[in-house]
């Protein structure tokens, strides 16, 4: 799963353009993921539609609202849909905010931590390489393991010094240099089957065996033959050294026959997920995405194959927007199109306003707002007030200004949170919905929270001012600003108040319980403190902060009332 995450299926530019019949109508609204009921994710028929159609629907999702579904998931029942879930929202967090997004699954106690720290210091490296470093220094022993694994991987473009010099840097050079041998080809391990079987059954869940695993295992396909995979497989227990060892042994395997290894993989019957054949297919495009594009054609399955042909396009995308656009002609008639929007997205990262100059003149696919979504997002952390004028300024984006100005603002609002806020402000309010600017104070609330607060007095009221209130009162909980949180409803009608209680219960007893437990008495009513008790029982299936007594204490108030805050 980790390696799928950290760019392989289901990477930042993923626009499900082949999935779009399942993902435009499968109803995953706000309401199904802001409100915490993901049980209507058990219909889809298989992991990859609806990985693709929630893909979908977070990337259309602001900064906050990806936090508070993400607080949300602890609600979804099994483990593998509960995990998938959260690597994809904590992967989208990691490109836009990776500190905070770090600090939260911290907060949250999340089983699957590891792998998401190593995630999200992948894409962190990507956007800032000094930045990612100098915050893993600042990490203990086993995290800054996992950050430096997250860096090495997703940065593999760098020279071998470099990949020393930040191992150095963090403390872990043995990494380093099982790192580097991998490429050295002079090492030669007489009999890799023994010494593979020596070594496998000591390292069943040690990440640290992984780079000397995987130097084993090349060693033993080179000299075996693809044949000697399946006891490779069969040797490791563990998925999370599983998979990363076969995937990147495969990658220098496709290297060399690179249509001779697709074929073997393809073949594989414990290949679940499709999870190494697409490594090698993405493998294969790094080097020559065209004879990948042709080899994938003889794929029996249409959704393998459509999915292989996707990845195959983003990779050739990522590392070669220009080229990939010069090369339309050699792409599937189907795939031309996403082709073109996975390259306006690429191009955004470095070189936007070229970008936006090509998604205008060349896009016409009705993907249109995804694309131009990650467009602005992409530009805006480059330069927030061009974007935001290219949004103001550009006809064929008129129509979309509605989904685009809330990420060119929720930027801005960083460096000026007056001109953002008055922006929003002259936004119209549609029917059922609140004003833009809950949203952008929501983004300010991230970074400034006391100048977010300071800044609830200016929104419209009626349901907009619940929202602003709602998104700054429940950041400030996962601030640990617990009591300001609750100053708030000070500003509030006793109507207002009692639904924004119902808005912060949730983060509240997932962040903050024993505090919760404490206060849980003074709630203004029975059904708010019915509400309280049973998020604080239902969170600790999961996180396993209150004691026996304390949860047999919060049972009591299921159907009991209490005191008011103000008393």
């Amino acid at each position: 799963m980790e390696e799928i995450e950290e760019g392989q299926v289901e990477n930042e530019e993923t626009n499900a353009v082949r999935t779009q019949d399942f993902a435009g109508t499968n109803g995953l609204g706000e309401d199904l993921l802001l409100t915490g009921d993901f049980r209507e994710l058990d219909r889809f028929p298989n992991r990859f539609v609806r990985n693709a159609a929630l893909h979908r629907r977070l990337m259309q999702s602001t900064e906050n609202e990806l936090f508070e579904i993400l607080t949300n998931t602890s609600n979804i029942s099994r483990q593998s849909i509960r995990d998938d879930v959260q690597h994809l929202i904590v992967h989208r967090l990691a490109t836009l905010n990776p500190k905070e997004t770090l600090r939260q699954i911290e907060n949250l106690q999340m089983g699957n931590q590891g792998t998401l720290v190593a995630l999200i210091f992948g894409e962190w490296a990507i956007k800032d390489l000094d930045d990612a470093v100098n915050h893993a220094k600042t990490l203990e022993t086993r995290k800054k393991f996992l950050a430096l694994r997250g860096i090495l991987r997703s940065r593999d473009d760098l020279a071998d010094s470099q990949h020393r010099s930040i191992a150095a840097q963090l403390g872990v050079k043995h990494l380093t240099h099982d790192l580097l041998s991998r490429s050295d080809d002079d090492e030669i391990i007489e009999s890799p089957d023994l010494k593979w079987l020596e070594l496998a059954n000591d390292a069943q869940m040690d990440l640290s065996q992984i780079e000397r695993l995987t130097r084993i295992a090349e060693n033993w396909i080179e000299r075996d033959g693809l044949d000697a995979l399946e006891t490779i497989y069969a040797s490791i227990t563990d998925w999370q050294i599983r998979m990363p060892v076969l995937s990147t042994a495969l990658h220098k395997t496709t290297l060399r026959d690179p249509q001779t290894t697709f074929e073997h993989v393809l073949q594989l019957d414990f290949d679940q997920g499709d999870f190494l054949v697409s490594s090698v297919a993405q493998s294969w495009a790094n080097v020559d995405p065209s004879g990948a594009l042709g080899a994938v054609e003889s794929v029996e399955s249409e959704a393998l194959r459509t999915q292989l042909q996707d990845l195959i396009v983003r990779t050739w995308a990522s590392k070669n927007p220009n080229g990939l656009l010069a090369s339309l002609n050699l792409l599937p008639a189907s795939m031309r199109l996403s082709g073109t929007g996975h390259a306006v997205v690429a191009m955004s990262r470095t070189d936007p306003t070229s970008a936006s100059k090509i998604f205008v003149e060349q896009y016409e696919g009705s993907n249109k707002l995804t694309i131009a979504q990650s467009l602005v997002r992409n530009w805006s952390d480059q330069d927030a007030q061009t974007a935001l004028d290219w949004v103001l300024s550009t006809p064929l984006v008129a129509g979309l200004q509605k989904e685009l100005l809330p990420i060119a603002l929720g930027e801005l609002v960083t460096s000026d949170p007056n001109k953002a806020i008055e922006i929003a402000l002259t936004q119209p309010i549609e029917n059922d919905q609140w004003g833009m600017e809950a949203s952008v104070l929501g983004s300010l609330a991230l970074s400034d929270p006391q100048r977010a607060t300071q800044m609830l007095s200016r929104v419209r009221e009626g349901p907009t001012k619940e929202r602003a209130y709602s998104l700054v009162g429940s950041q400030l909980i996962r601030n640990g600003d617990v009591d300001q949180a609750l100053t708030l409803v000070d500003d509030l009608s006793d109507e207002e108040q009692f639904r924004y209680l119902e808005t912060i219960i949730d983060t509240w007893a997932l962040t903050q319980p024993v505090h919760l437990l404490d206060r849980i008495d003074k709630l203004p009513n029975e059904d708010l403190k019915a509400q309280a008790a049973a998020r604080m029982i239902a969170f600790e299936q999961y996180r396993k902060k209150l004691t026996d007594d304390q949860i047999n204490a919060a049972r009591e108030f299921l159907s009991e009332g209490g005191a008011s805050l103000s008393d």
